[in-house]
């Protein structure tokens, strides 16, 4: 690499995870600090050339995926930053910089929206793609035609009609406009004189989506259970519908071409498939992908899917029924943007659809899938322009327990073997009502002989149910009840054929994914946390309820930073807790109930915490799926004992097979309902409409999908514009590129501690700093806000040590310096699998001592923020978040 000037080591250190990123750093490192207004056509051809080949030598495997055009592309992002700044120093960034620095935590808390991340080099935190106004908001329409004339000037690219039109889409995205606001907007800014504003609303959206397939409507005939294409006669019995009673229709979409779409703007996707990893940190280091990596030679992409009914507006009594598809191979930072949803079809509504009508809702997508298995070819070209053929597995569905059932032509889930995992039938127990409920309660040798569903048992079970319809159809309905009652155990909860069984990859029980966020946070722990905190459990021996304003007071003491996905309220008010609310309380707020909730109930709480956290690590290790497995038997086993059978629900039952989806498909946030259930709220919360609900969130996902698929495309965006837009209405905070912090908020308040240790230096003190879009604040500064950015891990000596920043500051006006308290021999926390085996969980540390250490740190030493609760009793908790890539 000779023609690069660049030494062995150095070309070492730009080797990343895939050949863009490695181009990019090569040319970061031979042009580490551009002079002011160079750009990539000023680099010398033999560089750029040198640069493709030594990523290309580094990643052979992507190497016929990528042209010297999108190498070109992504060095090309060094430069484009530097012309975005140049600019930004000129305008707008006074604006930035004040909206920056001025941080209203109740807005952040009631509109879900994070000031800044806190990740380390290495990992990234996908946030909620919903932006609510703020208090900017009405600066948007002066500011936007400000930049629009300034980048006019500085760059000879034109603002096109589509450009704005995108920049038009994404504000009504963030702001939740109606079509009649988008109207009036377009109007102004014509008035205004802004050149290349579309004419309409309409126009617009001609703009976006005028080449893109609408859906195709299918039509169930009520007499023949047949799908039609025609809304008057059935194609399939020819039966002329009621023209006064409509029949029940979807919407269904191509997922092929919204694959190739998607693969156009990530094209590392083939690259991310190969997975050797000694511990599993997304959906492809999983036992399914595994097996499937083994069996199959040939390029292949998998898919997850969701299932789940919405409501169009809070007080509508509509449901609206979507089918939502990810790629697994993008990585997970991107993985659940909304440009990357696949949205495969929509149930109207009025109602929810019975099983019959989702499984013929679901024929097109099944049908598809099938052809897709056999290999497709994708318009996504190599570098010797050839197209790429690809097989497309759908492997896994994590669904919410009412929505799991209809797809897996089960019984209810409350019903006897309403288990989608296994064939545990239930018991029926008296409720202090004098009414009646079915509980999972098991012991350790039931979990030994209920058997697991699979492919291979379903096949059994159906053949089973098959027989017996055909006894009872030649029975002519005359069958006795207590044969008919045996016919039900006898096929375990099996209502009819599972269409998902017809697939290659997909297995009908473990395919079905244990989901944390219906089954754990709002399923078992908010049944324990009612059980606690719920008046009418006072006299139960596991209540503390007369406790529950002295807890609130505790809870006030857990010391969260800025980029808590959601702020819990009031604990108060535990019984209106979403489910995030419910995660944070379990995973760190779990400390306010020792010493309140008696031993044996605290203990078994621990089983929980110390489960989750496991199960959403950032890296799970193999050796972790044998823990979570005998945590979580414990706990469900001794849930009936503690609580009694009653309360021993099919959320609490699910427990036990959360092992088994991590081990078959890795940590739990890769594929979680959380992301999902935030992407169908983005869409629902877009729709303004009366009517026609579906086909508005249809048109409007297309919509903003255009929008982001060209912001991204600077060949035909211009690029500053595009960088402006990014800034404004992207809320994606990016991996830290570099540790150069920026401090901010001078203090008044000097810390004599920093003067000791640097007597003879110029000293300026202050209260925040910033790490590009990530917030580190003091102590002192965070003491009556409520998100508090002053505990961090730090590095020291090779070694991690829990901390609270004390002071910021800089020495002679240079790179900025914390001063960090910090203390010795913490203590893990310990936790019991069985009563002589217990087990240390470092992730969460503790210890009574108050002695203090206190050191000077460099910015580079920071590693990550975390949570700090003191109790009342003195004791201090450090408390590390599991993972960096959850969102709300």
């Amino acid at each position: 690499m000779d023609a690069l000037d660049l030494t062995e080591q150095q070309l070492e250190k730009c080797i990343g995870k895939n050949i863009r990123i490695t181009a990019r750093r090569i040319m970061k490192a031979k042009y580490p600090s551009p002079v002011i207004g160079f750009k990539f056509a000023d680099v010398d051809k033999d560089h750029i050339s040198a640069a493709r080949d030594y990523a290309r030598l580094m990643h052979p495997r992507e190497e016929k995926f990528c042209t010297d055009g999108d190498l070109n592309h992504a060095m090309g992002n060094v430069f484009a930053v530097n012309t975005h700044k140049t600019i930004l120093k000129h305008d707008g960034q006074a604006l930035h910089q004040r909206e920056a620095n001025t941080i209203d935590i109740s807005r952040a808390i009631g509109d879900d929206i994070i000031d800044v991340s806190t990740i380390s080099i290495n990992e990234s935190i996908d946030y909620p793609i919903d932006d609510k106004p703020n208090s900017n908001t009405s600066t948007f329409l002066n500011d936007a035609m400000l930049n629009i004339e300034q980048i006019k000037c500085n760059t000879s690219s034109t603002v096109t009609e589509k450009d704005i039109a995108c920049a038009l889409i994404l504000l009504k995205k963030r702001h939740r406009l109606s079509a009649r606001c988008m109207d009036d907007i377009i109007s102004l800014l014509r008035t205004l004189s802004v050149k290349n504003v579309p004419s309409s609303w309409y126009k617009l959206k001609k703009i976006l989506t005028g080449t893109i397939s609408s859906p195709a409507p299918s039509f169930i005939c009520p007499e023949c259970e047949g799908i039609s294409k025609s809304n008057v006669t059935c194609s399939q019995c020819s039966n002329r519908f009621n023209v006064m009673s409509k029949p029940n229709s979807f919407l269904s979409s191509s997922i092929k071409n919204q694959i190739e779409r998607i693969l156009r703007y990530n094209r590392d996707v083939f690259s991310n498939n190969v997975s050797l990893a000694a511990s599993m940190k997304d959906i492809c280091d999983g036992a399914v992908y595994q097996k499937l990596q083994a069996e199959t030679q040939d390029p292949f992409i998998t898919l997850t899917l969701n299932a789940d009914g919405i409501q169009p507006h809070p007080s509508s009594v509509q449901t609206i029924w979507p089918i939502l598809l990810v790629i697994d191979e993008i990585p997970l930072k991107r993985r659940f943007d909304i440009e990357n949803i696949i949205l495969a079809g929509v149930w109207p509504g009025p109602k929810k659809p019975t099983r019959i009508e989702m499984s013929l809702f679901l024929r097109p997508l099944i049908d598809e899938l099938l052809n897709l298995e056999r290999g497709e070819h994708f318009d996504f070209h190599d570098q010797d322009n050839n197209a790429v053929t690809a097989r497309v597995f759908l492997i896994g569905a994590c669904c919410d327990k009412p929505a799991q059932v209809l797809l897996q032509f089960l019984s209810e889930p409350t019903a006897a073997f309403g288990c989608g995992r296994c064939e545990v039938k239930g018991f029926m127990v008296k409720t202090a009502k004098d009414g009646n409920v079915r509980s999972f309660a098991t012991t350790r040798a039931d979990l030994m002989e209920i058997e697991r569903r699979s492919n291979m048992r379903f096949d059994v079970l159906l053949d089973i149910k098959l027989l017996h319809d055909q006894l009872r159809q030649s029975l002519l309905g005359r069958i006795d009840k207590s044969l008919m009652m045996q016919h039900k155990i006898e096929e375990k909860g099996i209502t009819g054929p599972c269409i998902f069984r017809e697939l290659s990859y997909f297995d009908v029980g473990n395919g079905f994914m244990a989901d944390s966020l219906h089954n754990v946070y709002i399923g078992a722990f908010k049944r324990m946390l009612s059980l606690w905190l719920d008046h009418q459990y006072r006299f139960e021996d596991w209540s503390i309820s007369t406790h529950l304003h002295r807890l609130q007071s505790i809870f006030r003491a857990l010391r969260l930073p800025s980029t808590t996905c959601r702020f819990p309220r009031s604990l108060i008010s535990y019984s209106k807790f979403k489910a995030n609310e419910m995660r944070v309380l379990l995973l760190f707020g779990h400390v306010i109930f020792k010493n309140v909730l008696k031993k044996k109930y605290y203990d078994h709480l621990i089983k929980l915490v110390v489960m989750m956290h496991l199960c959403e690590s950032r890296k799970v290790h193999h050796s972790y799926i044998n823990i979570i497995n005998r945590l979580g038997r414990s706990f469900v086993i001794d849930f009936p004992t503690l609580y009694s059978k009653r309360h021993c629900v099919q959320v609490v039952h699910s427990i036990i097979h959360i092992s088994d989806t991590v081990r078959d498909f890795g940590p739990l946030q890769s594929f979680s309902t959380f992301q999902f259930e935030n992407e169908l709220g983005l869409l629902m919360r877009t729709n303004k409409s009366t009517r026609r609900h579906a086909q508005e969130m249809i048109n409007n996902l297309h919509m903003i999908q255009e929008a982001h698929y060209h912001l991204h495309n600077l060949s035909t965006f211009n690029i500053d514009f595009s960088s402006y837009l990014s800034s404004r209405f992207i809320n994606r905070y990016s991996i830290r590129d570099q540790q150069k912090g920026q401090a901010r908020h001078p203090s008044k308040n000097p810390d004599e501690l920093v003067r000791v240790f640097f007597p003879h230096s110029k000293v300026n003190f202050y209260q925040t700093l910033h790490i590009g879009k990530l917030r580190l604040c003091t102590r002192s500064y965070a003491t009556n806000k409520i998100a508090d950015d002053s505990n961090i891990i730090f590095l020291l000596d090779g070694i991690e040590y829990s901390s609270r920043i004390r002071a910021i500051f800089t020495l002679d006006n240079d790179e900025p310096y914390l001063l960090v308290a910090y203390l010795r021999d913490l203590n893990p926390l310990t936790y019991a699998i069985n009563v002589n085996e217990n087990v240390a969980y470092p992730n969460i540390l503790y210890t009574s001592t108050s002695k203090w250490n206190f050191t000077p740190i460099e910015v580079n030493d920071f590693i990550e923020k975390s949570a700090f609760f003191r109790s009342t009793a003195g004791i201090s908790y450090f408390l590390r978040f599991p993972t960096l890539e959850h969102c709300s």
